[in-house]
């Protein structure tokens, strides 16, 4: 008899923990599908753009010339994960009316892009290269922030490139993956690893494999880059900024007081873009 009660707690105890192993694997596959299909914002386009695909199905707001046909200097922005094309509306609004050219991209898996999740580098690297293809402008600046940032380093190889701005970005995707996990919640990059696993999993992505910093390295001294960074960045500490400086040769720009994502709201910001262009030109 006591024999039979000790196999019933026995069983007992291996059903609660089945449930509670299931019920935390489950709340990490929930978590993990949310952070691949992002709640989407679609911001109203400003009349001073025009729409234009450089890749099937992706509308990117333009400079109307671009969309013409007509391409010397073109920035080419790209917004973090959460944005969407009306991050960099009036950056790119500011660098019109100082006679530039811009394309503002809605990144992977957001906005109103076709994809259904957003690729954690690679994807949105690859539509910044379809993008410069398609452009074939004299210069093409590349500017990004956050997941955009990286995402421009990525792409930073792609013949037809002149410059390079990345602004509040991350050096490694690993790295990134436990500094997001455990901003809000202390030892989240442990407890909540299996998010990562799942997440990038779903998309296909190896995190230890995805480097913005390495391809930083390849990026040839002679032409421009900016590296920015909030001082005070919760997510990504400005030791990422430093490396990817030092690697790629680029200036860097500490913005005082800014945290993750902000320096595009400095009144130098487009100063800095529109110095960066001068060069290419130089």
């Amino acid at each position: 008899m006591q024999l039979q009660r000790r196999k019933n707690r026995f069983r007992k105890v291996i059903l609660w923990l089945s449930l509670g192993v299931g019920l935390y694997f489950g709340m990490c596959y929930k978590l993990a599908d949310g952070l691949i299909h992002m709640p989407r914002s679609k911001p109203d386009k400003p009349a001073e753009y025009a729409t234009w695909q450089p890749v099937e199905g992706v509308n990117a707001w333009v400079t109307p010339s671009v969309a013409d046909g007509k391409r010397e200097t073109v920035f080419v922005l790209c917004h973090g994960l959460g944005g969407d094309r009306g991050y960099y509306a009036n950056t790119g609004l500011e660098l019109q009316r100082r006679g530039y050219q811009v394309v503002i991209l809605p990144m992977t898996g957001q906005d109103d892009n076709p994809s259904e999740t957003v690729g954690f580098g690679p994807a949105e690297s690859e539509l910044i290269r379809k993008t410069v293809r398609a452009l074939k402008a004299k210069q093409t600046i590349l500017v990004g922030c956050s997941l955009g940032g990286a995402a421009v380093w990525l792409a930073s190889d792609e013949p037809g490139v002149s410059a390079v701005v990345s602004d509040s970005a991350f050096t490694r995707l690993d790295d990134a993956c436990n500094a997001w996990l455990k901003k809000d919640l202390p030892g989240g990059n442990i407890v909540l690893r299996p998010v990562i696993w799942f997440g990038t999993g779903k998309v296909g992505v190896k995190p230890s494999e995805v480097n913005p910093v390495e391809v930083a390295r390849k990026w040839p001294t002679s032409r421009p880059a900016l590296v920015i960074h909030g001082e005070k960045d919760r997510l990504f500490s400005v030791a990422n900024a430093d490396e990817l400086a030092k690697a790629s040769g680029a200036n860097l720009w500490i913005v005082p007081d800014a945290g993750h994502a902000q320096p595009v709201d400095d009144p130098t910001y487009v100063d800095c873009l529109e110095k960066l262009a001068l060069k290419t030109k130089s």
